[in-house]
């Protein structure tokens, strides 16, 4: 299981953000700085109507092969904590 907040992420005062899509040559991303990650598939950036405050998780989290998390899936309503660790 991976976990990935990368998308509520704050971005920086003063930098525009462009839509995905948009071409740009090497020397303007260059400029701007390493693309924010898409939102995942059937969902939409839900960061701006989020109660709460991001928090920053260590990397390993970001992939499901690095993250150790182990969650199993079962029938019904559930809730699960994961406690994410450095």
């Amino acid at each position: 299981m991976a976990i990935d907040n990368r998308e509520w992420e704050p971005q920086p005062a003063g930098i525009p953000s462009l839509p995905p899509g948009i071409p740009l040559s090497p020397e303007a991303r260059a400029q701007l700085g390493p693309a924010p990650p898409a939102p995942k598939a059937g969902g939409e950036r839900r960061g701006a109507s989020r109660a709460g405050k991001y928090v920053p998780i260590p990397d390993r989290y970001y992939a499901a092969d690095t993250s150790g998390i182990k969650f199993t899936v079962k029938g019904g309503p559930q809730t699960e904590t994961i406690e994410l660790t450095d």
